[in-house]
């Protein structure tokens, strides 16, 4: 609210707009109403069973080369 009456009316609308259309995303969706994130952040990832495999494999081929040094 404190954003909402202190930033100029343009930013202020823009800002309502989005959230508010979130919020009724959520409630159209049936989900819980929750807090909604002021931004993306700066650097996304996106983690699959796949991406985690090769990670372990990783590791695992690290601590095998270890034990055999």
């Amino acid at each position: 609210f404190y954003e909402l009456s202190s930033l100029p009316e343009e930013r202020s609308r823009k800002l309502f707009e989005r959230n508010y259309a979130a919020t009724v995303s959520m409630v159209l969706a049936g989900e819980p109403l929750r807090e909604i994130p002021k931004a993306l952040p700066e650097r996304v990832s996106v983690c699959t069973p796949e991406v985690g495999r090769s990670a372990l494999a990783g590791l695992r081929n690290a601590l095998k080369k270890e034990a055999r040094a």
